[in-house]
């Protein structure tokens, strides 16, 4: 699990996308909900009363470690979170100023063509004129 806990800390570091975030969210989630499975087996078999008192207390402690794992899993998802809605509001930027640049360039360009008209239209109203 301390490489789920190394990847978590790299993209932290260092985003690497929404969909990155999201994948290592899933992997984040699915151990926490591990975890919890295990507390919560662990909880039973500790207090089994037929439970032998050495298998009792390892359980406690498994159980233990297991609240401490998905207590930490929770703070990791906070953060990957909010790492998350940063880089889906970056991506939609990025994708507004690729539209905008788009858009203006067409709008260039067409401009440019507009430049044209005067001097394609020019002839057109001199032979007009002739003929009045």
């Amino acid at each position: 699990m301390s490489n789920l806990y190394d990847r978590i800390a790299k993209m932290l570091d260092k985003p690497q996308g929404s969909a990155a975030i999201r994948s290592l969210l899933d992997d984040a989630k699915g151990e926490r909900d591990r975890q919890e499975t295990t507390a919560v087996r662990n909880d039973g078999t500790a207090l089994n009363p037929r439970t032998p008192r050495g298998e009792m207390e390892k359980a406690r402690k498994d159980r233990d470690e297991a609240r401490e794992e998905v207590k930490r899993l929770e703070a990791c998802i906070e953060a990957l979170n909010a790492a998350h809605a940063e880089a889906v509001e970056a991506e939609k930027a990025d994708e507004a100023v690729a539209t905008y640049n788009a858009v203006k360039a067409e709008r260039d360009a067409l401009a440019k063509d507009l430049e044209q008209y005067p001097a394609l239209s020019a002839p057109t109203f001199a032979a007009e004129e002739v003929r009045r």
